[in-house]
């Protein structure tokens, strides 16, 4: 008989347990999902159009700046055109993965690809195509 009672108190538990999920944490959570918590709030309001191509050529040119000026001038490099991808993250930041040919100073070319991610950090009256309001956030490839 206590073996009964035992077990109909886990499923008594157990069915608690479920109707206080399903009508105290579940609604907390949908509630704060659609709060304003996990905004960000942005002040490129009016600024330059975050996915215009241009943004997304500055975004390039300004990653090849910084591995040229990583890799030194006892090089020679040679950029593609145009990136292989390019992803907006949002909030301008940018990830382009793009290729180079490298010549060192011996003559050894060689094809390198690399993954760049970048982000503006100029206000809406900055100017985008300064290179001191970007910001390298991330780099790999170059090793």
């Amino acid at each position: 008989m206590k073996r009964y009672l035992n077990i109909i108190a886990l499923i008594a538990c157990f069915v608690g347990l479920l109707v206080f999920m399903e009508k105290v944490v579940k609604p907390l959570i949908i509630d704060v999902a659609r709060s304003d918590l996990f905004l960000e709030d942005t002040t490129g309001q009016g600024g330059p159009e975050a996915d215009s191509a241009t943004m997304f050529a500055l975004a390039y040119a300004h990653c090849s700046t910084y591995i040229e000026n990583e890799l030194g001038d006892d090089t020679l490099i040679n950029f593609a055109a145009k990136p292989l991808h390019f992803w907006s993250l949002g909030n301008y930041q940018y990830v382009i993965n793009a290729e180079f040919e490298i010549t060192d100073d011996t003559g050894v070319s060689q094809d390198k690809k690399f993954v760049c991610r970048i982000k503006y950090t100029g206000g809406a009256e900055g100017d985008t195509s300064d290179y001191e309001e970007w910001s390298i956030e991330g780099l790999s490839g170059l090793d």
